[in-house]
This record gives C-alpha cells, structure tokens and sequence, in this order.
C-alpha cells in the first residue's frame, strides 16, 4: 500500500511540472466526491483526434480520440475535504471524458491554502459591507422628497422604486463602497481580480483567472416581512478605473414579487400601491406606459 501512494505521489509531481500544463483549481462548498469529480471533468483538455486510413478514405468510424492527463484540484472552502483529479479524454467514435483520482503533493496543499485564505478574505470584505449596508436606514443612502408620504401605502414600496429607478442612491451607495476600499484594500486590483498561484515551478489556475469578483448588495427597505419587495444592487469591479461601478440586479431586485427583468418583457399585473411608487417617481411615458400594457391585459 506503501509503494502505491509513493508512485501516486511521484506521478502528481511528475504531471505538475509538466513544462505546457498547469494544474487546475476549482473552490466547491459542500462537495461530496461524485460532484467533485463532475466538476474536475468539465474541465477535461481539447482532445486530439487520429483517423486510420482504410481504403485510402479516412472514416470517421475509424478515428480515436484522446488528450494528455490533466490535474484538477477541487477545494473545499467550507472544511478540509479537498480532492484531486487527472481527467482527460479517450474514446473511439464518441466522446469520453474520464477522471482518475490522485492525492495531492506538497505544492498542492499551499496553493489550496492560499486559495482559502484568498476566498476568505474577499468574503470577509463582502460580509461587512453587507452587514454595514443593512444597518443604513433607506433615509440615509436616498434623497428627500415631500412625495414619499402622500397615500396610505407601505413606504417600503416607494422606497424600492426610488431606489431602482432614482440615480441618487446608487450614486450614494457606489461612492459609499469605493470609499471603503480606497480606506481598507492595500492593492484593490489584486484583492478583486482572481489571479493564477504560483507555488515553486507550479502554475495553478482557475477557470475564471483575471475575472473580477463581484458583489451583490441588498438594500434596507425597512420592509419588516413582506418579502415581495428587493432591491439588489450588482457592484463590478473595473480594473481600467480602479473602481467599482453600480447597477440594479434586475435577477434579484423584486418589485410586488415580480423579477425586475420581467417588467422589460412582459406585461405584469402591479399593485394600486406600486403603481402609485412609479407614478411619482418615474417620468410621466414610462409609468403611462406600464399603466397602459396593465390595462390592456385586463
């Protein structure tokens, strides 16, 4: 058993050196080992393919197909449960992607550890801004208007129009973030961008190297229980800039439980309050204009 891990282990170095491969590094919470193995084989390598020759005609009946090994971690980021992977291609007239598992050497263990404290970092950061965002009462990020309290309506339900569609807050929340870092992140464009390891001769890589993460951030709308109303706002990270830019999450931002990218394509049916939120706050076309689709559905 002894002589086993001994060859595993040489062959993980033997392929981590490998002069035209890097090794891949992929961060899963919870994995169990068959999704695990999933994912190391959604990133199989290009396969090459070879055609014998039969009657001077090349048939595709004929052609095999395979590619070099090449190493997957999986990092558990929630615990210790990392795994290894050598996944690669080999099949006769189809597709057939294979993983093998292996352990993982020495230079594997810091680029795991590196990986961790990097994700551990970055969700740090996004935790306390979120947390700091939450404790904001929506007065704080958004401008005055007599015509926030005019009618009987929940004033959570004004509060998310205005802060969907009123340039003021997300103005006041992006400036809010980018002070926070230019305040707290040393060197933001490392800290935001994803960026190979490397640990000795050995380059490790993600499928999203030189990606910038970024954050979503929920709005205090003070709106108690009623979770038909959301308000998301997706920072972006700009590396060109050195800053984060700020826009509505239209895929989490929920308007009388209705997805905000859904008023773009359809015509949904809105409540008197809400209708009442984009009356005074929109221009006069946009809101006659979800008027008008809402009273032609009915």
């Amino acid at each position: 058993m002894k002589k086993v891990a001994a060859l595993l282990f040489l062959l993980g170095i033997a392929h981590s050196v490998n002069a035209d491969d890097s090794i891949t590094l992929m961060v899963c919470e919870d994995c169990n080992n068959d999704r695990a193995s999933e994912l190391a084989k959604s990133n199989a390598p290009l396969t090459q393919c070879h055609t014998t020759l039969s009657n001077q005609k090349a048939a595709i009946a004929d052609q095999t197909c395979d590619s070099n090994p090449h190493k997957v971690i999986i990092v558990d980021v929630s615990g210790n449960n990392h795994s290894a992977f050598f996944v690669g291609n080999h099949s006769k007239n189809g597709s057939g992607k294979y993983t093998e598992a292996t352990i993982l050497n020495k230079n594997d263990l810091i680029a795991i550890s590196k990986q961790k404290a990097i994700d551990e970092r970055f969700s740090t950061f996004k935790h306390t801004l979120q947390t700091e965002l939450g404790l904001m009462s929506f007065h704080q990020i958004s401008q005055p208007s007599p015509l926030d309290r005019q009618n009987n309506c929940p004033s959570h339900i004004n509060s998310a129009v205005k802060a969907v569609f009123e340039e003021y807050t997300s103005s006041r929340i992006q400036n809010w973030v980018n002070h926070k870092v230019e305040k707290n992140i040393k060197n933001p464009d490392s800290f935001f961008t994803s960026k190979p390891i490397i640990v000795g001769e050995t380059l490790y890589r993600n499928p999203w190297s030189e990606i910038s993460k970024n954050l979503n951030l929920e709005v205090n709308l003070n709106n108690g229980s009623d979770t038909q109303y959301r308000v998301i706002f997706l920072a972006k990270w700009i590396k060109e800039l050195g800053a984060f830019t700020l826009s509505v999450n239209p895929y989490l931002t929920y308007l009388d439980g209705i997805a905000l990218n859904h008023f773009k394509i359809s015509a949904p049916s809105i409540s008197h309050c809400l209708e009442s939120a984009l009356d005074k706050n929109l221009s006069s076309s946009i809101s006659s204009y979800i008027s008008n689709t809402n009273t032609e559905d009915t």
